[in-house]
C-alpha cells in the first residue's frame, strides 16, 4: 500500500489525507483569531479501518507544530480530540479556553 500523505487545502478549509494522488480523508476547519478550529474528520467509505484517521490527525497536528505555531487548535471533533487525549505531547498546542 503506498504512503498517506497529509497536505493543507487552504482554499478547502481542510487537511487532506491523499492515498496515490487520491483524497482518502479530511478534517475541516475554521480558522478565527489566534486559534484553528478542528471541526470535523471524515474517511471517504472503502477506506474505514486504515489507520488513515489517526494519521491524518497526527499529519495535521504535526504540521500545525512547524508550520503555525502561533495557531492554538481547538479540538471540536470528537475524533482528534481522543486522539490529543491519547496522545498528550500534543497538549500545548491546545487551546486554553
Amino acid at each position: 500500500m503506498s504512503e498517506v500523505t497529509v497536505v493543507n487545502n487552504p482554499a478547502e478549509s481542510r487537511f487532506e489525507a491523499q492515498l496515490a494522488g487520491e483524497v482518502v480523508g479530511r478534517i475541516e476547519y475554521a480558522t478565527v483569531g489566534n486559534s484553528i478550529d478542528l471541526r470535523h474528520t471524515a474517511i471517504e467509505p472503502g477506506h474505514e479501518g486504515e489507520g488513515i484517521g489517526s494519521t491524518l490527525v497526527r499529519g495535521t497536528l504535526d504540521y500545525l507544530q512547524v508550520d503555525k505555531p502561533n495557531l492554538k487548535v481547538i479540538p471540536s471533533c470528537p475524533f482528534v480530540k481522543s486522539y490529543i487525549d491519547r496522545h498528550p505531547d500534543y497538549r500545548p498546542l491546545l487551546d486554553p479556553r
